[in-house]
């Protein structure tokens, strides 16, 4: 079970989702909020009070201190999302707004057992990045030839829109092990409650 894969673990990044183009506003709502939903609320069962063991074992010792802590659970929003969506907003926009909202109140809900925070970058670029590749989805013949002559154009003239997968997944990884502690507050970051929303801006001051 993914629980059990996970009881040692201190975050999870949770990068599920789809295009809105690709399928029903229903079938959108599923997997970009329910099911991330579904996910925060699981993983965070897995900071329930750990079982009483005697002074000698280390390892029980090392659980104990780990169960203080609550679960990090970092979810990959976008840029746009907000929670104050106008009559012609994206769907995109308003549900994955919803998402970090809703992660936010569960974490109030579970402060000790839950910190749900949200990650909005931009254009995300897998391009270089040739490990990544065999675990992405063919996202379709449009995208490709669309991507021909407005991938370059990001990378060279619009580059504060830019994340290539391998630094994104640095500050994922980094966020979700709470190695940017303390370093988030600033332009392009804001706190929803007692959650963090780091827009793309925030990311590329936080990484330099």
């Amino acid at each position: 079970k993914l629980l059990d894969q996970l009881r040692d673990a201190d975050g999870c990044v949770w990068a599920l989702g789809i295009s809105q183009t690709k399928v029903s506003a229903d079938e959108y709502v599923k997997i970009t909020k329910d099911y991330t939903l579904a996910a925060a609320r699981s993983f965070a069962t897995l900071r329930s009070s750990p079982s009483s063991s005697s002074d000698g074992d280390a390892k029980q010792q090392q659980q104990q201190q780990q169960q203080q802590k609550p679960f990090r659970f970092i979810y990959v929003s976008g840029e746009g999302a907000t929670q104050t969506p106008g009559r012609f907003s994206a769907i995109f926009a308003r549900v994955k707004g919803e998402t970090e909202q809703a992660l936010a109140d569960l974490t109030r809900e579970l402060p000790a057992s839950l910190q749900a925070d949200s990650v909005r970058p931009a254009f995300v670029d897998p391009s270089r990045h040739d490990a990544i590749k065999p675990y992405i989805p063919d996202p379709g013949m449009l995208y490709r030839v669309g991507m021909v002559p407005l991938g370059p154009l990001i990378r060279n003239a619009f580059r504060g829109m830019h994340w290539p997968t391998e630094q994104l997944g640095t500050f994922l990884t980094q966020m979700a092990t709470g190695k940017l502690d303390g370093k988030l507050e600033g332009p392009g970051a804001f706190k929803l409650g007692p959650s963090w929303v780091i827009e793309n801006v925030g990311l590329r001051r936080v990484m330099g």
